[in-house]
């Protein structure tokens, strides 16, 4: 493994979120997506996470969401 390429969104694409989403039952969104989905800040999320309304697993310093419990906002 060429551990220069691990920083990358491309290796990040490629080989670990495969691993994390057939290791699990759903898909695992990060933060970016999560954000863009419910339209929130960066803000906003650290404070939906820490209060506990939006579960989530940390993975190395990336935060990860079920994507079944990321509803859109319909406003």
């Amino acid at each position: 493994m060429d551990k220069s390429r691990i920083g990358r969104a491309s290796y990040w694409n490629r080989e670990v979120v495969p691993r994390l989403t057939a290791a699990s039952d759903g898909e695992w969104v990060r933060g970016d997506e999560v954000r863009r989905r419910l339209k929130l800040t960066t803000c906003e999320l650290a404070h939906l996470r820490e209060s506990g309304a939006l579960p989530f697993q940390k993975n190395g310093n990336a935060f990860l969401y079920h994507l079944n419990d990321v509803k859109p906002d319909r406003s």
